[in-house]
């Protein structure tokens, strides 16, 4: 475990002050490495906000980042197996913070601001409700929803409140596990699915409504868009996408050789970037209609990307 010294040290020489009090000095002490502690530092807010940044005018007119969107079929399977195993490995140490980066929902901690965390859900389901009601779009129990990343069910059971089936979809066992006791409750509407392959996306239901929040960046953009396709194909015509997407990234670019061969560091996060024009060719090629997109704070980084919400209709016909 780090010492009370190494706290006040990173105060002092990576914020450029002292600690406040001696409480926030003992909330840092459950890091079990300097390293760790070092790097919750460098992501403070505080300390982004001292970095020489682009203004947020500057960030919406900067230049195009440089993206492979495209892939070869193995070299999808071989993206989608690298990101199973790492979150994976994030659902077994640190499933809620894997799922929102606030140091409060660290394991060691978590049992304090569990209360702070479920709370988090309800407000997501009913920020996704204003988006609706703006569209005079009504959810009810005769309808099917299909949630991509459900992680620990933070936000799938009380989507089970609002359809009659809510179909919660994750990457890793380890964070659905935890998802079935949150959900247990709601276990006559929840049906919770690992999703290790590209064909298990494939053996979905067809759906009334997707929804996925805070997932699709953690996905390389080749990836993100074919699991895009795939979802928005699953939709029952009339049916309802709202989604999250990183759409522009400061200095970010994505191309697939290295990225395949490069080296994961264990235990960091990957964030990805799709561009809007992606997105909007997706919807297209799938029979969707844009009814409203949004630039929204997902992503606690609003210096380095762009984050889009989107509210998707499937046509009809």
């Amino acid at each position: 475990m780090v010492s009370r010294e190494d706290v006040i040290s990173a105060y002092r020489f990576i914020l450029g002050r002292d600690p406040e009090n001696e409480g926030v000095v003992q909330h840092h002490l459950f890091y079990d490495s300097v390293e760790k502690l070092r790097l919750a530092f460098l992501d403070s807010e505080e300390f982004r906000a001292g970095i020489s940044s682009p203004t947020e005018a500057e960030m919406l007119n900067g230049p195009p980042n440089n993206i492979e969107v495209d892939a070869t079929p193995e070299q999808l399977d071989q993206m989608m197996s690298r990101i199973a195993g790492d979150w994976s490995d994030l659902g077994d140490r640190e499933p809620y913070w894997s799922v929102l980066s606030n140091e409060a929902y660290r394991s060691a901690v978590f049992s304090s601001f569990k209360d702070n965390f479920d709370a988090t859900g309800e407000k997501e389901v009913e920020y996704m409700k204003l988006f609706l009601k703006r569209h005079r779009l009504e959810i009810s129990k005769k309808q099917t929803c299909i949630e991509y990343g459900s992680g620990v069910g933070r936000v799938t059971k009380w989507l089970a409140r609002e359809f009659g089936r809510v179909v919660g979809c994750d990457i890793s066992a380890s964070h659905l596990a935890i998802a079935r006791e949150n959900c247990e409750l709601e276990s006559a509407a929840v049906e919770l699915r690992t999703i290790r392959t590209r064909r298990d996306l494939k053996e979905l239901p067809n759906s009334d409504f997707l929804y996925s929040i805070i997932v699709f960046q953690h996905n390389p953009p080749p990836l993100i868009a074919d699991i895009l396709d795939s979802l928005l194909r699953k939709l029952n015509p009339g049916g309802i996408a709202f989604f999250q997407i990183p759409t522009y990234g400061r200095n970010y670019g994505f191309a697939t050789l290295p990225y395949l061969n490069s080296r994961k560091t264990k235990g960091s996060i990957e964030m990805h970037v799709l561009p809007q024009s992606s997105i909007f060719q997706i919807a297209a090629k799938c029979g969707c209609s844009i009814l409203e997109l949004r630039e929204d704070s997902y992503i606690n980084m609003p210096r380095l990307f762009v984050s889009n919400t989107f509210l998707l209709q499937r046509n009809s016909q």
